[in-house]
């Protein structure tokens, strides 16, 4: 009788093994189930002349993600000519500007599947050691098209660092990001002079 059994057992493990074989969903690690990136705007306007940064943490995992949110970062913003010029930002929930489902007070965050978070960092061009860029570091030029402004030679800068979402998932670290900067000195309203165009090399 006990021979039997373990026959029955053994035949029915190696039905399963073999059944299921390839069959299995590949394995996602939840614990990277988050994919992140940067993103930039220079806001350019009668009340603001900025940087506006961005990163945006998607779910990329196939459930939704929900839990306490944990929400802690640091952006750096770093000059490509003179690595000196570097402005670091930290980031905290005050930061978001979209999220579908944080619940402010008690802190619990819902990500669904293909949904994201975006934060939100302005930058007025002074940097950690308080150099203003639009005094010390920025090279002007006329503008044709306006006299009574002057653009900037493009300045390439880079965009990195990392955040914190879910005290259980690790920390999102988006790709480094290039974004070039042609820093105009003063707004100029459309009725009198052209709208900038886009920065250019």
């Amino acid at each position: 009788m006990a021979l039997r059994y373990l026959l029955i057992s053994a035949m029915s493990f190696l039905f399963f093994a073999f059944s299921c074989d390839g069959e299995l969903p590949p394995y996602s690690d939840p614990s990277d189930v988050l994919r992140g990136h940067w993103d930039s705007f220079y806001a350019l306007s009668v009340s603001t002349n900025t940087l506006r940064i961005y990163v945006v943490v998607e779910n990329t995992f196939d459930e939704t993600l929900q839990g306490s949110a944990t929400i802690g970062g640091q952006l750096v913003v770093t000059s490509g000519r003179d690595p000196n010029i570097r402005r670091t930002f930290t980031l905290t929930e005050s930061n978001i500007i979209y999220a579908r489902s944080y619940n402010a007070a008690t802190r619990i965050l819902t990500i669904d599947p293909g949904d994201s978070v975006k934060m939100e960092t302005i930058w007025n061009f002074v940097d950690d050691n308080g150099t203003n860029l639009t005094l010390d570091f920025f090279h002007y030029q006329n503008d044709p098209a306006c006299s009574n402004r002057r653009i900037a030679l493009p300045e390439l800068f880079s965009l990195s660092g990392e955040l914190k979402v879910f005290d259980r998932l690790k920390s999102v670290r988006p790709r480094l990001k290039q974004i070039l900067v042609c820093h105009v000195n003063a707004y100029v309203a459309p009725n009198f002079c052209p709208p900038v165009g886009p920065c250019s090399q």
